[in-house]
């Protein structure tokens, strides 16, 4: 069972991995790089998050072939950005001041070298992750609880902004999906904690967090040291999120400023509605396991 958990990881990283540089992404990137030129911010955004992506150990893979390419890649990928950190800045964009020719020449080979290790890290992961998923499928195995799944059928080209969650309280919620409604809560859903009488898990009380914060569905995080537990949290709720809705995409937007949104947070696609405070809660004193995640870990 310890192999297929760390297949299902790797399967995720891989996921984040071709977000965040994907083939169009990366064609765009060398286009613009060939022309001497940054014409736009894409390049740079783009570097800038896969920098803070293959910096977080989350982003490590367990296959060792995979890790090992990986890690040739990186090498490749932080020559290409010190080059972009010493030679393009703001200035440089809005000039639209060219290179020099040896500058060039040395942007052309870290190119090429970084599109060969692109390419070879995407056909080893790929060849890898099929092994694996080939390997667990063949094993003899007892069989294991089914994941809960939202019970109706899902229309095809279903959206995470198609999905509306309403929190009724702590532990229950109404789901919408386009036509679709469904009542359930955190122990149907299995975002179970640990215990005898085991309460909502920590990937519940961030989606509930997330509910409730200044900005509905969004949290920017200011303390350094909660970005990590953060960025775990989001991954499993991400996984959950995917498997209950069979939605194959991640469910949030890019971490950093994108189209959008403004400011590097967590902002989720899907509609959240907190739930309704009435007047006893109004003049309740006492703080709540939601009210102190968010005092603690953020900073709105």
């Amino acid at each position: 069972m310890k192999a297929k958990t760390t297949a299902i990881n790797d399967e995720l990283r891989f996921e984040n991995f071709t977000e965040i540089l994907s083939k169009e992404k990366m064609k765009n990137m060398l286009d613009e790089f060939l022309g001497g030129k940054l014409s736009t911010k894409l390049t740079i955004s783009v570097l800038n998050e896969y920098d803070e992506f293959q910096q977080d150990f989350l982003s490590e893979f367990s296959n060792p072939e995979i890790k090992k390419s990986q890690k040739n890649f990186n090498k490749s990928f932080k020559e290409l950005y010190l080059f972009q950190l010493n030679h393009f800045n703001e200035s440089f964009m809005e000039t639209g001041y060219k290179l020099e020719s040896g500058l060039k020449n040395q942007l052309n080979l870290l190119l090429k070298d970084f599109e060969e290790k692109y390419k070879k890290f995407i056909l080893i992961a790929t060849k890898e992750l099929s092994k694996e998923r080939k390997t667990e499928k063949n094993k003899s195995i007892k069989p294991q609880t089914k994941e809960p799944k939202f019970p109706y059928k899902i229309p095809t080209g279903t959206r995470w902004e198609n999905v509306t969650i309403k929190f009724l309280n702590d532990e229950n919620i109404l789901i919408k999906v386009k036509q679709f409604e469904h009542s359930t809560n955190f122990k149907e859903m299995n975002f179970i904690g640990r215990g005898n009488n085991p309460p909502p898990s920590e990937a519940w009380i961030f989606l509930k967090a997330l509910s409730e914060s200044k900005i509905p569905g969004e949290i920017c995080i200011r303390d350094p040291n909660a970005k990590n537990k953060y960025k775990k949290q989001k991954e499993f709720l991400t996984k959950k999120l995917q498997n209950y809705f069979s939605i194959d995409y991640d469910p949030f937007n890019p971490y950093h400023s994108s189209t959008e949104k403004r400011g590097n947070s967590y902002k989720i696609k899907i509609l959240l509605i907190p739930e309704p405070i009435t007047n006893d809660e109004e003049n309740d004193g006492e703080t709540n396991d939601i009210k102190e995640y968010l005092k603690e870990q953020t900073q709105q």
